[in-house]
């Protein structure tokens, strides 16, 4: 009971070393009271000399820490236990059990840290180390930095994983817009100009994307656009997708999140929660056509219904994710009475802007999604 005691007064006094602000790079001796003898002038704890030889400047989202800890001035015959920590939490795989002390010798933690902060703010990195009975924290302060840390291998995704390219011309010489309504006028483009087709408004506007890579909306009748499929084969893998949404930092409010991805033809569906997606279902689908492309964007799940049913076809069930634009996952075209199909078209650009999908992934989306989960098309 008495040992028990003690241990758990080493925790609270470390705790509250941390709560009085003993942090950024100054060195604090944690003093063992009870059956463990105090620090004095000749401690061993007090001998020995930590610095800290290297440590991230700053960490973004995802971003590995790196701190590297050298020792030095070390007694003869000297054995420790280390724990990493994270403002006073044990790190995973941070523990370190009698180490034989030896001069120079260095301690790194490179990792994951569990906990992410907002940008303008720091976490408190520590090892304590515990030698002849005496606890002992060394702290230093890393600041966070806004935005998601991007790898090598996140880095050739971003751009690899980009949205469709739909070539288009101007076919007569127009006026540009700022907005679908042709309210505002933005400049001028001359007949035979190549621009990106993005978005259309109805038949009314056509939202085009410019050399510059900026978009300006013009009227619809004014472009023409291509009929090649600009489509591609999937060949991310699983571990791939992941690393893509996880470094674009994509949050939902459910535990789902849907990434359309038109340029591969695919509805991705992930668990978990922001920079943990893990990929549950891939599904074959079909976008927007050329001229009525599923435009890129974020969106929610956010109405259903079981069905259109139109003089000239029916698709169930509906799985809203615009309803103002009637952008909705839905199965293939059936018949009228819905005893036929009529338009098993998947894989390639077909629909008016919603996305197809086969019977049985509809009917799992179905099931499974609830209102708000996140829908990224890009």
């Amino acid at each position: 009971m008495k040992r028990q005691f003690c241990l758990g007064l080493i925790i609270l006094i470390i705790v509250m070393s941390f709560s009085q602000g003993a942090f950024a790079r100054d060195l604090k001796i944690m003093e063992v009271i009870g059956d463990y003898p105090r620090p004095d002038k000749s401690s061993s704890q007090n001998t020995i000399i930590f610095d800290f030889l290297r440590a991230s400047e700053g960490l973004k989202k995802g971003q590995p820490l790196t701190v590297e800890v050298a020792i030095r001035n070390v007694p003869t015959d000297k054995t420790a236990s280390m724990q990493w920590v994270q403002d006073g939490v044990p790190l995973e795989n941070g523990y370190y059990s009698s180490i034989v002390l030896s001069e120079g010798m260095t301690v790194t933690y490179d990792g994951v840290l569990p906990y992410y902060g907002d940008g303008g703010t720091a976490t408190n990195i520590g090892l304590d180390v515990a030698v002849d009975g005496v606890l002992r924290r060394e702290v230093i302060s890393v600041p966070f930095v806004d935005g998601n840390y991007l790898d090598e291998a996140a880095l050739r995704l971003m751009e690899y994983v980009r949205q469709v390219d739909i070539d288009a011309w101007i076919n007569t010489p127009t006026n540009t817009y700022m907005d679908r309504k042709l309210s505002a006028q933005a400049g001028y483009l001359n007949a035979g100009t190549f621009v990106y087709y993005r978005d259309h408004e109805e038949e009314d506007s056509a939202c085009v994307q410019l050399s510059d890579g900026s978009t300006v909306w013009v009227p619809y009748k004014t472009v023409t656009v291509s009929g090649k499929n600009f489509t591609v084969q999937d060949t991310l893998t699983d571990a791939e997708k992941e690393k893509f949404v996880n470094a674009m930092g994509y949050a939902s409010k459910t535990p789902y999140l849907i990434w359309i991805h038109p340029r591969m033809q695919k509805v991705n569906v992930f668990m978990g929660e922001q920079g943990k997606w893990v990929l549950q279902k891939s599904f074959t689908c079909s976008t927007g056509a050329n001229q009525t492309p599923t435009p890129a964007g974020s969106y929610e799940y956010c109405a259903r219904d079981k069905a259109w049913i139109k003089p000239e076809y029916q698709v169930r069930p509906i799985l809203y994710f615009n309803i103002y634009r009637g952008l909705a996952f839905h199965s293939r075209l059936y018949s009228p009475d819905g005893s036929r199909l009529i338009d098993g078209t998947i894989g390639r650009p077909a629909s008016h802007g919603c996305v197809r999908m086969y019977d049985d992934d509809i009917a799992w989306l179905e099931l499974y999604m609830t209102f708000g989960t996140k829908v990224i098309v890009y």
